[in-house]
């Protein structure tokens, strides 16, 4: 599958998610499992210049510690993200790291699948703007703002 016949947008590099079926869209909502997710979403990141740090083992890191963080250097952003599956719930001890977090003025978001194309747009806000020369003419990247 391409970008230009998926439903959806998908920035220049970046290749749509292995659970994204062209032909079933409905499948976004699947039965992916957080660990697959979380990898889609890395990749989507690295694609778009993101460095990414992520958790391994939350037993070596603060109770609710978000499972990513990503830098990207020329944006000057730092997006937290924490990652749950189709069903998966916040623990209280994740609901207040992300709040604490936020009242910090931080760039904190919860994703599930069904939210991978608001997850492309966060990822790459203000990325058109910083390779406009480089992607000029490009069919396909927008200046998303999410």
């Amino acid at each position: 599958m391409t970008a230009t016949n998926s439903p959806f947008r998908y920035p220049l590099g970046a290749k749509p998610p292995s659970f994204v079926d062209a032909s079933d869209p409905a499948a976004l909502l699947g039965e992916i499992s957080e660990k697959d997710f979380s990898q889609e979403v890395v990749e989507l990141a690295e694609a778009l210049g993101w460095t990414v740090f992520r958790t391994h083992d939350s037993r070596h890191s603060p109770d609710g510690e978000p499972d990513l963080r990503m830098v990207h250097p020329v944006l000057r952003r730092v997006v937290w993200a924490e990652l749950k599956a189709a069903n998966g719930k916040l623990r209280p001890a994740q609901l207040t790291a992300i709040e604490t977090l936020r009242q910090a003025g931080a760039e904190v978001y919860v994703w599930q699948p069904a939210d991978w194309e608001y997850i492309v747009k966060v990822l790459q806000r203000f990325w058109f703007k910083a390779n406009r020369s480089a992607s000029a003419g490009v069919a396909g990247v927008e200046d998303a703002d999410p």
